[in-house]
């Protein structure tokens, strides 16, 4: 008899702990970032899963693969960064907006210019300019570095000059970075190399470089097009390749509510000024 009660107990703790797990895997939540907006998805998802006990899903992709994962439904959320009032906005998608970042030109600390342009960034990257002296009478090879191609900021980048990565297919129309580049995989290799090499120039995050100075590192950021990438610039989208950082979903999810209620509050507005992105108004 106490065999045959056991038994019913245990089958019935087994049936609950099924449908307790069943619940847990309705209410998951499948979030896709990129690569310049992963640390910001993540302290996010650390904050949800402390006022819901709850895990994220985190997948990291490039930003157009994200848009179309949340359009299909195979992410419930993205969290990318688009080239302020360049892209196009999927009218499938809405987008919230958590703050924004910028694309930057930097040059090692001993380079005496003072700032850069649209024709002069073109002109180095397709190797038309291959010495300093060119720009500003600074006799010292130009060395040009660019992230490997599917990163956030060489797809940003490619996007706003019309080039592509030498790493993609040559069987595309249009002009390409010159061959002879040097490809990172990262924003911090970017930068080092650029720090390590007196002719050097490259293009990364100002969230990144405004941290990487932080650590000493001597790199000088380049006022673009005649505009410096200060928050107030960048706010009042004055500063030409503004980024972006938005949460883009569907409306009709339900399941996601919690997540961007979490998007809106103090705690996430503080993260992203830790992160030295700059924040929206």
């Amino acid at each position: 008899m106490f065999k045959r009660i056991l038994i019913v107990i245990v089958v019935i703790f087994l049936v609950f702990l099924g449908i307790e797990q069943k619940k847990e895997q309705k209410q998951a939540i499948s979030v896709s970032d990129s690569n310049l907006t992963s640390p910001i998805s993540k302290r996010i998802s650390e904050i949800y899963k402390k006022e819901h006990n709850q895990s994220i899903v985190l997948n990291t992709n490039d930003d157009k693969k994200i848009m179309e994962q949340v359009e299909t439904g195979a992410a419930d959320i993205g969290v990318v960064s688009i080239l302020s009032g360049r892209d196009e906005k999927s009218p499938k998608l809405n987008y919230l907006n958590l703050g924004f970042d910028a694309l930057v030109f930097v040059v090692n600390a001993e380079n005496p210019i003072e700032k850069i342009d649209g024709n002069t960034v073109l002109d180095i990257y397709t190797k038309k300019t291959k010495n300093w002296k060119e720009v500003n009478n600074w006799n010292k090879r130009i060395f040009i570095c660019s992230e490997k191609s599917g990163n956030s900021l060489s797809s940003l980048f490619e996007q706003y000059f019309g080039l592509k990565n030498p790493g993609q297919p040559k069987d595309k129309p249009g002009e390409y970075i010159s061959h002879d580049t040097h490809i990172t995989s990262s924003s911090l290799e970017t930068v080092s190399f650029v720090a390590d090499m007196p002719g050097a120039i490259g293009f990364t995050s100002l969230s990144t470089v405004v941290y990487l100075q932080k650590q000493g590192v001597r790199i000088k950021i380049l006022p673009f097009d005649g505009v410096e990438p200060t928050e107030e610039n960048i706010l009042s989208n004055k500063y030409p390749a503004t980024i972006e950082l938005d949460v883009v979903y569907k409306k009709e999810q339900q399941n996601i509510q919690d997540y961007l209620k979490i998007c809106t509050n103090p705690e996430v507005r503080n993260a992203l000024k830790e992160l030295n992105f700059v924040t929206a108004k």
